[in-house]
């Protein structure tokens, strides 16, 4: 097999006036695999057996940070629902839930009907007043998957807005620090691309091609104070910043909305 065809450069197609595409193409293709008439028992088996646990650092988080069970809490990028069904367990019940691809929002309500559960983009939720909630979640790096750079700051300004005051925003996000060999593909592919020094890199996996952003802690920290967070607080694998840096594929933040 020719090192392109490893690499996943043979099949690359991707310049910026097409990038939406691709990722909208990319969506389309994890729906159809998502979407088929047993999926939703299968998913609810899965929740049922634990199979889709939250990641250590989501416990960590969700402990620290988590005590209100009173709390208003909106989930971006929800999926099918694994955050949501967490959170049920863990005692929460305010809880709203959205995500832009309407299949796996169907997937969710058929597995928790009693969640609210809706189709949104995170760069527009007029929807929601100002000062809505009291906790917002984007898990698994969804913000990363929002381009341009000029949607993702709508979006944490959006997120920002339904905030109420004192209210905190729990994200997880690509860190652009890590040195791995596995890197080198996604930047020959990026490079490719055109994308080089946009900050948004080409990822390759089961369902194509995807356009994410990855970031230092230091820019995440900029761009979140630039929409008016504070407190930001970062979480790795709780080891040194040193190691968080260079050894975490991504990272956690929690930021706070003040006045």
């Amino acid at each position: 097999m020719k090192i392109t065809q490893r690499l996943g450069l043979n099949r690359i197609n991707v310049k910026k006036e097409n990038i939406e595409t691709v990722n909208q193409e990319r969506f389309k293709t994890q729906e159809k695999r998502n979407h088929h008439p047993d999926q939703s028992e299968k998913s609810k088996s899965y929740f049922e057996q634990d199979l889709f646990p939250l990641l250590k650092t989501e416990e960590f988080i969700f402990r620290e940070y988590l005590r209100n069970k009173e709390a208003k809490i909106l989930v971006a990028g929800c999926g099918t629902g694994r955050i949501p069904f967490h959170l049920l367990r863990m005692g929460f019940t305010k809880i709203v839930a959205f995500d832009i691809i309407p299949e796996v929002i169907q997937i969710a309500k058929k597995i928790e009907p009693s969640l609210d559960f809706r189709v949104l983009d995170a760069t527009n939720l007029n929807e929601f007043n100002a000062e809505s909630f009291d906790l917002v979640i984007f898990p698994y790096n969804g913000i990363d998957y929002i381009h341009p750079i000029e949607k993702r700051k709508k979006a944490l300004r959006e997120i920002h807005r339904i905030l109420n005051v004192g209210g905190q925003f729990i994200f997880s996000s690509h860190n652009s620090r890590l040195i791995s060999y596995k890197k080198i593909p996604v930047l020959l592919r990026t490079l490719l691309s055109g994308l080089l020094f946009t900050g948004y890199y080409v990822n390759y996996g089961e369902h194509g091609f995807i356009i994410t952003k990855y970031s230092s802690i230091g820019r995440i920290k900029k761009e979140l104070a630039g929409c008016g967070f504070k407190d930001i607080h970062v979480k790795g694998d709780f080891s040194s910043t040193v190691r968080n840096y260079v050894s975490c594929k991504y990272c956690h933040y929690i930021a706070k909305k003040e006045p």
